[in-house]
């Protein structure tokens, strides 16, 4: 095959698709629970704190770029150190777990209906550790609860107390069309969680539909998957969809959690928490 990234990416599909859930899900903790103490003696510490598994360590560890993938320029050097060792959240996953450990009784009702499109194995993470059940989703991720496109949302109206989408939009092609469906199915004065790959110093999303080639995506949006980098615009989006907005900032959180914009410069460490109105 001509493009090895796309190759790559349909050989670990077709694994997951032939995988049991359960299997997957059982491989994934004790891939997690070896990693961490592996490493227990070289992170060993309390200097650096993560939220979402509870642990404590004397520093991260390295985020490592593959050219093929991302595009280097975005990720300085100096924003390298920011990986947990044990769960593997980068930053916006420690912001976040961070928020939710101060606000559960603000954002959780009893019971609460929880929707999480392609969660990332720490924020899964922080979930379980709390109790809190809720429905994985994604695209072709067999192992996620239920397979469904973000833009055509197989629940009813009003279904959501409380919906988590993390680096997502970026991989849609009518992000637009995933944010009216997500503000469909959430209740009133229910709460979406978003965060994207974000320049705030640019007015405007940046995105362009004739850049098809993994290569062109990675030069131009990032990451061979990204469809666009979102800019400042974004906010008056989500207030246009029906949702009253609020800013989580990085910047206020405990410091051991390494709150900062890592490991890409696209990694805004603010998070939108938006309220249906």
């Amino acid at each position: 095959m001509d493009n090895p990234v796309k190759f790559n990416k349909h050989v670990k599909v077709l694994i997951k698709k032939s995988t049991p859930k359960t299997l997957i899900k059982k491989y994934t903790n004790i891939k997690n629970r070896y990693r961490y103490y592996k490493k227990n003696k070289i992170f060993n510490g309390t200097e650096v704190y993560c939220p979402c598994c509870n642990k404590t360590f004397s520093e991260f560890e390295e985020f490592k770029i593959d050219d093929k993938y991302s595009n280097s320029d975005l990720y300085p050097a100096g924003l390298s150190r920011v990986l947990c060792p044990f769960c593997g959240s980068l930053p916006r996953h420690r912001i976040l777990c961070d928020y939710l450990e101060k606000n559960k009784s603000r954002l959780f009702v009893r019971d609460p209906n929880i929707l999480i499109f392609s969660p990332a194995y720490a924020l899964s993470l922080w979930f379980r550790r709390n109790r809190l059940k809720f429905i994985s989703s994604d695209l072709t991720d067999t192992s996620a609860d239920v397979n469904m496109d973000i833009q055509n949302i197989t629940y009813d109206d009003e279904k959501f107390d409380f919906i988590s989408c993390d680096h997502v939009l970026e991989h849609v092609p009518d992000y637009k069309l995933a944010i009216t469906e997500m503000h469909r199915v959430i209740k009133k004065g229910g709460v979406m969680e978003l965060t994207v790959p974000l320049l705030p110093d640019h007015e405007h999303t940046y995105e362009d539909e004739s850049l098809t080639s993994y290569y062109d995506r990675v030069n131009a949006f990032g990451q061979f998957d990204h469809l666009r980098i979102f800019g400042a615009d974004l906010e008056i989006i989500i207030n246009n969809a029906g949702f009253d907005v609020r800013i989580c900032d990085g910047d206020r959180c405990d410091k051991r959690i390494a709150p900062l914009t890592a490991p890409s410069i696209t990694d805004y460490n603010k998070i939108f928490i938006c309220k249906k109105i």
